[in-house]
């Protein structure tokens, strides 16, 4: 794992091998000046945005920076917009995350009451015990080959993802267990299992970052295994994480291109250290984009473990395998023992060194933090109850205009009677659409009188059970009936809701100046960062703000613009 650490630490690394020269482009950060100008001493520095630099480096200070901890993520040419700071990639085939009100929580109980210390404890051993398991090094094969028969031993389906590290063959060992009513979406529990330490051809027992990480992917799979999901899960072993994300980059992008729907990637990495007189707590790091799955996972830990949790809400952090997810625009969220680099809670004494080992760590501690990453997954996958509907949209966000009608479709066994109804959040109002015969399978709602905005769709059975769509459904309007811009007055961006399908919109100064001019698709809010087409930032003042839709009707409005 990456954390923060003082740039000037590898400056004092050095590569005797110059047979890997070529240059590639990073992320790095830095604290201050003078680490800026150290960054400047070895790298190309392309950009500089917050504490972030992006710059052109060859390998040889790539490694030395890995071995001392310095944050790093290779990424592409393009990656970094110069005006705009950090960018993704278009968003992912991503899913909304579903309740878990269905969930039979007495089996999820009873799953996480079989995950003790001891096994815990023999798999950071066996981890350990291959002495390095840094890329280059044969040991890491020999990692990664047990792995696949640790899987298989659990009867699942597993592959292997080859994928190129700086001239060396790495892979990602992937286990898969297939969903039962849509297989097509899948929840992703993921831990990197390369190692490095300032004796990394030798001597890099991991043990910490991340040999915690794989047990808890490990004893998840051999738990998860045993029962039937609605979603696919796999359990994700990646290689190269030390050297900039190279092996979840490769995955993530290979979901990418392939429009596979992911539910979320819950990246567990270094959740082991905990020494008495520091904040015991998991910390939780996402983005915005991630945010419902946080609250999700709070939920969870709630009903099951209870361990103390600390959120933390930051794009920017991108120094774990979760970040090449968030790339490609897929929900994750990291676990980790801290966040800030300069918290007493993080590992910092044994960190990237041989004396990270299984005796530095506390493990009733790291069994709290794998129970919820463990009960986390079991909800997000939806463990299969037989008597329980599953309803659809499969996940992905669906947009209809007012008055189309949609297809709502439900798995159910028996031919009782079912309500459908439509609710702005999980725990509002529910309106209901109709009650029908649950043997129809199907119904086809038509939404005129439902006023634009975004909807969770619920099925209840006479029974007493109740299902909530994987993904929500956006109703638009033609008109700007609903439109609003909030916050108003902005200070760091604005978003502009309620909007009709293919809206302009133009932004001005009082001067008559045009900062913005763009067109929406089918989507019903459009966030502005306040930075104009001609990359300058929007200082405080008024803004007119002109929307026009497809058939030519407008709505004017003022935005104020405050530092």
């Amino acid at each position: 794992m990456y954390k923060k650490t003082a740039v000037s630490a590898f400056l004092i690394f050095t590569i005797t091998s110059c047979a890997y020269a070529q240059e590639y482009y990073y992320l790095l950060k830095y604290r201050n000046n003078n680490d800026l100008e150290k960054i400047k001493s070895i790298a190309q520095v392309l950009n500089i945005s917050a504490d972030t630099t992006f710059v052109k480096m060859d390998e040889k200070n790539v490694f030395s920076a890995a071995i001392s901890g310095v944050p790093i993520k290779r990424v592409t040419e393009n990656y970094f917009n110069k005006q705009a700071g950090l960018k993704s990639l278009s968003a992912g085939f991503s899913s909304d995350i579903k309740t878990f009100s269905n969930v039979d929580q007495s089996s999820v109980t009873e799953m996480l009451s079989k995950i003790t210390k001891v096994e815990i404890s023999s798999y950071i051993t066996i981890l350990q015990n291959f002495n390095t398991r840094y890329f280059r090094s044969a040991q890491c094969n020999v990692a990664k080959d047990y792995l696949v028969q640790e899987f298989k031993s659990f009867g699942l389906d597993v592959s292997t993802q080859s994928f190129m590290n700086y001239g060396t063959l790495n892979y990602n060992v992937l286990a898969v267990k297939p969903g039962k009513y849509m297989p097509e979406k899948i929840c992703v529990i993921s831990a990197h299992y390369d190692s490095t330490s300032d004796d990394y051809l030798v001597n890099a027992p991991g043990a910490d970052d991340n040999a915690t990480g794989v047990a808890a992917v490990l004893l998840a799979a051999k738990y998860l295994s045993a029962y039937e999901f609605s979603y696919t899960i796999v359990f994700a072993c990646f290689s190269g994480e030390e050297q900039g994300l190279i092996g979840s980059e490769a995955y993530a992008r290979n979901l990418y291109n392939q429009n596979t729907q992911v539910i979320a990637d819950i990246n567990v990495d270094m959740i082991g250290y905990y020494t008495q007189g520091i904040k015991y707590d998991l910390n939780l790091t996402t983005n915005r984009n991630s945010q419902q799955l946080v609250e999700f996972i709070s939920q969870v830990n709630d009903t099951y473990v209870q361990m103390p949790l600390d959120i933390n809400v930051n794009d920017y952090a991108w120094w774990s395998d979760h970040s090449s997810f968030w790339d490609f625009g897929y929900n994750a969220v990291e676990f980790c023992e801290a966040y800030d680099w300069g918290s007493p809670d993080f590992n910092s004494t044994n960190y990237h060194t041989t004396h990270d080992t299984l005796d530095k760590l506390d493990l009733d501690f790291t069994l709290k933090n794998t129970l919820v990453a463990v009960a986390s997954v079991a909800e997000l996958a939806d463990l299969y109850v037989a008597e329980l509907s599953v309803l659809q949209p499969a996940g992905w966000v669906e947009t209809v205009t007012r008055g189309e009608t949609y297809l709502i479709k439900w798995e159910n066994a028996d031919t009782e009677q079912v309500s459908l109804y439509y609710s702005d959040s999980f725990q509002g109002t529910q309106k209901l659409i109709a009650t029908v015969n649950g043997a129809l399978k199907s119904y086809s709602w038509n939404t005129s009188g439902v006023v634009s905005g975004r909807y969770w769709l619920c099925l209840k059975t006479q029974s007493g059970a109740e299902d909530w769509s994987s993904g929500q459904l956006v109703i638009l309007s033609n008109n700007f009936e609903s439109f609003i811009i909030y916050p108003n007055p902005a200070r760091t961006e604005a978003t502009f809701s309620g909007l009709p399908p293919f809206t302009n919109i133009k932004v001005y100064n009082l001067a008559g100046e045009l900062l913005i001019n763009r067109t929406t698709q089918n989507q019903f809010s459009f966030t502005w960062n306040l930075v104009s087409d001609n990359h300058g930032r929007a200082g405080t003042g008024v803004y007119l703000c002109v929307l026009e839709n497809s058939i030519g009707d407008k709505h004017i409005c003022k935005l104020a613009i405050t530092k």
